[in-house]
């Protein structure tokens, strides 16, 4: 990790955890919610619609989250190769001197990629089935062979990259197998087991005693593979024993989506969208990041005892950074933390 963001980090996890000073580090941007997959698991391409944040709006977050402290940019979506403004979005964040990870599907990547390597630090191609059964279960024919093409590409241009595997029963047996995949195309691995938000869907979310018999499943194969798999170790112990953490939303991570909304990232309520702090196209990010809302969310988080559900690296890993969690801290400076993957870094 670099020397400024080591700081940055230490910074924000100091300010959360010691001073209690909500202090954000990661920018979730999710620009647009269109999709041309139809993944059973998600819910952002059935939110595609109209008044979507047009690109003065986006570039004006960027500025007011450096402004609150943002070092970090996770773009996301729907499938950001999809918007017609990624190049503008991209190099304004890169002027700003964000770190830059985008997570796609992989299905444009080859023709995407000579564009966009040079604006990103790090790449994440979600990748849940071997093959066919991965064409299958997005709803993309040629989706498993564009999406390891672009992989292939990305470590020729060396552009550091990861796979993201969600995982449930179906995949839970080719969890090894994409492994050696990752480290066919130069790539690292992160798994993260589905949670609430596909329970209401085609995909069921893992009971808590069989998540913990997988994570602790994940926990052998990182100490059999050492450097494929990327999932933090703290994260899978918590998980493998059902250790219960103090949830810290709206800390470390400034979530903003396609209608700019200033979210909940818990998966109780961000699939619905019934824990929204405000608006950017209503207020600065500074008011809403204060605001009385963010800080009931902040408190009602407090007295909440977290489920299966709440164990995502996206929450865990926060809450974890900003209780100035000794191990997880490590993690970070050590190896391959939150922030390490989010840059795709091995």
């Amino acid at each position: 990790m670099r020397s400024s963001s080591t700081a940055s980090l230490l910074r924000a996890a100091w300010l959360n955890g010691i001073a209690g000073i909500p202090s954000p580090l990661i920018l979730l941007l999710e620009p647009s919610e269109r999709c041309n997959a139809r993944c059973p698991f998600c819910y952002h391409w059935r939110e595609a619609g109209p008044g979507e944040l047009e690109l003065d709006e986006i570039l004006r977050v960027l500025e007011e989250a450096w402004e609150l402290g943002c070092r970090f940019l996770y773009l996301s979506g729907g499938e950001p190769t999809l918007h017609p403004d990624r190049l503008e979005i991209l190099a304004a964040a890169r002027r700003f001197g964000y770190e830059i990870s985008m997570t796609t599907n992989g299905s444009r990547l080859t023709e995407e990629l000579p564009r966009l390597a040079p604006l990103l630090d790090a790449l994440t191609v979600s990748i849940d089935r071997l093959g066919i059964e991965q064409d299958r279960l997005r709803g993309v024919p040629g989706l498993f062979a564009s999406a390891v093409d672009g992989l292939l590409l990305a470590s020729k241009l060396g552009l550091s990259s990861r796979i993201n595997m969600n995982l449930y029963e179906a995949n839970l047996g080719e969890v090894r197998g994409m492994a050696e995949l990752a480290r066919s195309v130069g790539a690292g691995l992160h798994v993260r087991l589905l949670t609430r938000e596909s329970s209401a869907l085609d995909i069921p979310a893992f009971e808590l005693p069989r998540a913990m018999e997988a994570a602790s499943m994940l926990l052998d194969l990182r100490r059999e593979l050492p450097g494929a798999l990327l999932t933090p170790e703290p994260y899978l112990f918590l998980l493998s024993r059902g250790k219960p953490f103090r949830c810290r939303p709206l800390s470390l991570l400034l979530p903003v989506d396609a209608q700019g909304r200033v979210y909940l990232a818990c998966p109780r309520h961000e699939g619905t969208k019934d824990r929204v702090a405000g608006n950017v196209r209503e207020a600065s990010l500074s008011d809403i990041w204060t605001s009385a809302a963010a800080w009931r969310f902040r408190e009602e988080a407090a007295s909440c005892r977290p489920g299966v559900d709440c164990y995502s690296s996206c929450i865990l890993d926060v809450s974890l950074l900003a209780g100035l969690s000794g191990a997880s801290i490590a993690a970070q400076l050590l190896e391959r933390g939150l922030l390490g993957f989010f840059r795709g870094e091995r």
